[in-house]
Parts: C-alpha cells; structure tokens; sequence
C-alpha cells in the first residue's frame, strides 16, 4: 500500500501549472465535452463528463499552488476566472517550490580566455 506523499506525486498534484497551461486545459477539456454532447452518444457523454470534472479539479489544484492559495479555494463560485488571469508566484510557497531550471546566477561572470 503506497502512502498518501507518493500518491500524490503521482497523480502531479505538487507540480506547478502556469496560466498558460490551464488556459490550454481549459479549452481542450471544453472542446472535448462540446464533441461529446454533439456526438449524441450517452456513454460518451457521461464518460466525458466525468473525465472533465476530474481534469478540472486537477488543475486547478496545481494552478491554486502556482499562485500561493490552497486548492480549496477552487469551491468558490467563479474562481476559476481569477485562475487564468493571475499571475504565478515566482518564489517558494508554503504548497510547492519554485522549480530550479539551472539558470545561469545573476552573479559576476568569469570570463573564460
């Protein structure tokens, strides 16, 4: 039995998710459910459905850590607006750390002859 940490590694929920990216799951799950409900299959309609809300939750977990807030701020009614406007925290928060790309320091470069 894998303990509730590796779990969520797993499923990615402490990873970060720009405003980019949520922007892009957002549409690719709507447009996925618009195929769904005009294809007038039901089985595909519900599994879509569900398949959606999951995604949804998903993301706009990680999106919620991107900018500092806790993942429950997503019950609040239209808060997902707020989501694909704000900008991400580029610092560490209590949630997630910010990811370390190997970017060169800001420090003195030393030239090489």
């Amino acid at each position: 039995m894998e303990n509730s940490s590796e779990m969520i590694d797993e499923w990615g929920l402490k990873s970060r998710l720009d405003k980019k990216l949520y922007r892009l799951y957002l549409f690719e799950t709507c447009f996925g459910l618009a195929i769904a409900f005009l294809s007038k299959i039901v089985f595909l309609e519900y599994t879509m459905l569900i398949v959606a809300i999951v995604i949804l939750i998903l993301s706009s977990n990680m999106r919620c850590h991107d900018i500092g807030k806790s993942g429950w701020y997503q019950l609040i009614p239209f808060y997902f607006i707020y989501l694909i406007f704000a900008p991400s925290k580029i610092e560490d928060n209590k949630y997630i750390s910010y990811p370390k790309m190997g970017l060169p320091s800001r420090g003195k470069r030393k030239n090489k002859k």
